[in-house]
């Protein structure tokens, strides 16, 4: 976007919402974090997510909104110390920032954005967080919850942490890339590609989170022999990981493995397909007609390799299709609500099918020392194993990554020997 005199603009969203120049934006951020007093772990940077915790916590419209529910939970003083007491350093060691980190986020996950920025900015870092243009009245709510938040911090926080959008352009990125001490992206390959073609200094570091895609491994004995109250747990705990962003997170599942015999496996599909469609219903869950027609579309569209052996439910909120035992795992996104099931005989079946492309598995029914087995026989393990319902948890470790530690870095410490 140009601004007056050919000067690239950006819209900032927090603090101070207003329009910038992306070339005064950046020299203020550089000039911040110069100055900067944050550490590693900082209580101003605590007292800034606990407030905004209290906010989502306390606030009727975040109820409209699950996801920030849960995103007000993660933000709590208690769970933030919790991560930083993770990373333990040896003696002689010392943890710091590494400086300005510039974040490109995806567009696909609303609130994203604020816990890779939590655990930069939990590091002591100086952000600047450039969020898709692509808008919504969560992500609108959220950001206006932050504003408030960082209007009211400390003006060593405030100073330093900024929140941007501008369109995708390469002399912005270049910019704001320039910059950095570390540089983060979101979003996938295309975008990953696209954001490489802007230089970062030699003795800057990139971390990106390419494609990835994900599923869930069920047993089907585990269901049968169920409890209500187990059953009714799996099946809220399905309809999260699968309802949430659209199904399109890349730790969302896109293939429900039954695994076990046969006639088992399908007792249990109809079972918990079942089961979902009434709790999709219990909540008021509803999609527009494009979300209708696109996962329409997709479906058929899928069925065309010949790797669909059913079309068992096409519904409004729900579609269930099951595969074929001989095709290969779904990757592909159908649109959210989506039940795409296979059945295999054994978790070693579907440890064959397991690219480095797979990041998350989210289970049910099976014990510790069976998903160990199954993470050993996978020539590339994926970097997640959870419980259905979890899928969409973030934590301090992400796609193999332990954040707090890549946002900081480690000072050695020798004192001096005596050589008497």
């Amino acid at each position: 976007m140009l601004g007056c005199g050919g000067g690239m603009i950006a819209q900032r969203l927090a603090p101070c919402p207003s329009d910038v120049s992306l070339a005064d934006l950046a020299a203020s951020v550089a000039g911040a974090d110069a100055q900067s007093p944050l550490g590693y772990g900082d209580a101003r940077v605590l007292a800034l997510f606990e407030a905004l915790s209290a906010r989502l916590s306390t606030s009727y419209v975040a109820r409209r909104f699950p996801a920030l529910i849960a995103l007000g939970f993660f933000l709590r003083r208690s769970s933030l110390r919790g991560f930083l007491s993770r990373v333990r350093d040896g003696d002689g060691e010392l943890r710091s920032p590494r400086g300005i980190v510039f974040q490109i986020m995806p567009s696909n996950v609303e609130s994203l954005f604020v816990y890779s920025w939590a655990f930069s900015a939990l590091a002591g870092n100086t952000n600047v967080i450039r969020l898709s243009s692509r808008s919504s009245p969560q992500t609108d709510f959220l950001l206006d919850q932050i504003a408030h938040c960082l209007d009211s911090a400390d003006p060593c926080v405030s100073q330093t942490q900024q929140l941007v959008r501008y369109p995708h352009d390469r002399a912005s990125t270049d910019i704001l890339s320039a910059i950095a001490d570390v540089r983060v992206v979101w979003g996938g390959d295309r975008t990953v590609q696209t954001v490489r073609a802007s230089p970062i200094r030699p003795d800057a570091r990139e971390v990106c989170f390419p494609d990835r895609t994900s599923f869930a491994v069920l047993a089907a004995s585990g269901w049968a022999r169920s409890d209500p109250k187990t059953r009714r747990a799996v099946t809220a705990g399905l309809v999260n990981d699968i309802y949430w962003f659209d199904q399109a997170a890349c730790s969302s599942p896109r293939t429900l493995f039954l695994v076990g015999a046969e006639e088992e496996a399908r007792a249990a599909q109809l079972e918990i397909t079942a089961a979902v469609e009434a709790e999709v219903r219990l909540r008021g869950l509803t999609y527009d007609a494009s979300m209708r027609m696109e996962r329409l579309v997709r479906t058929y569209a899928r069925t065309i390799d010949g790797a669909v052996a059913s079309i068992d439910r096409m519904e409004n909120e729900l579609s269930s299709l099951r595969l074929e035992k001989t095709s290969p795992l779904n990757r592909d996104w159908l649109g959210s609500g989506s039940l795409v099931w296979s059945h295999l005989s054994a978790l070693t079946d579907v440890a064959a099918l397991v690219t480095s492309r797979d990041q998350t598995v989210s289970h049910f029914g099976f014990d510790v020392d069976e998903l160990k087995g199954f993470v050993a026989a996978c020539a590339r393990p994926m970097s997640r194993l959870v419980p259905v319902g979890a899928a969409l948890a973030f934590g301090p470790v992400w796609d193999g990554l332990d954040l707090l530690r890549e946002f900081s870095r480690i000072v050695a410490v020798s004192g001096w020997r005596d050589p008497r």
